[in-house]
């Protein structure tokens, strides 16, 4: 079974009010993320949340919360090695599904064809009060080329060229004076011997 191996950041290590979490786990290839929303872990603050008070609520910014939520998502996977072309699935939660609709073109500032599968949930409410939204994803980082194993009977030849990588090569028939050559079963030749006339 392949080892989890803890994918996250200096700023994450605060947590969120103490709670008992992973940011990230990468298991083999794939890396999970816990729902992401529009915290700036710097500063400890919900972006796209400002004024209110004890009696009045904040004025709320969807599209500044959409891009500081992909905003963390594209640093967890940059740690985990990989890039945002990896993820291949982004779920999101809204508050109201009305927010879902600033979503559409913010997502092509973040992400290139083709575009990871998504499902949309609308849902009561979030942990936060200001949180309108959270995102949960899902990456496939692949290992760089020089790192992948070698596939099988693939064998390494000694060679000056830029590439160290080189099939077997082939022996050559050597053709003897007083025999004849012929192709037998399977492509394989073999000799016949000339009886010789005395």
């Amino acid at each position: 079974m392949a080892s989890k191996q803890l994918v996250t950041l200096p700023a994450f290590s605060k947590g969120l009010g103490g709670r008992l979490w992973s940011p990230g786990l990468k298991v083999g290839p794939w890396l999970f993320l816990s729902g992401v929303t529009a915290v700036d872990y710097d500063t400890m603050t919900t972006v796209g949340a400002s004024g209110g008070t004890s009696m009045t609520p904040a004025r709320l910014d969807p599209e500044a919360q959409w891009r500081q939520a992909l905003s963390n998502i594209k640093q967890l996977v940059e740690a985990a090695g990989g890039t945002m072309a990896d993820v291949v699935l982004a779920n999101v939660y809204v508050t109201d599904m009305q927010y879902y609709a600033h979503y559409q073109h913010i997502r092509g500032e973040f992400f290139t064809p083709p575009y990871p599968v998504c499902t949309a949930i609308a849902v009561r409410s979030l942990v936060h009060p200001d949180w309108l939204l959270e995102i949960e994803a899902i990456a496939y980082i692949e290992d760089p080329p020089a790192q992948r194993p070698r596939g099988r009977g693939e064998r390494r030849w000694a060679t000056a060229g830029p590439s160290a990588t080189q099939p077997r090569p082939e022996r050559s028939a050597q053709r003897r004076p007083g025999r004849d050559h012929d192709a037998g079963p399977g492509g394989r030749e073999v000799q016949i011997l000339r009886r010789r006339q005395t």
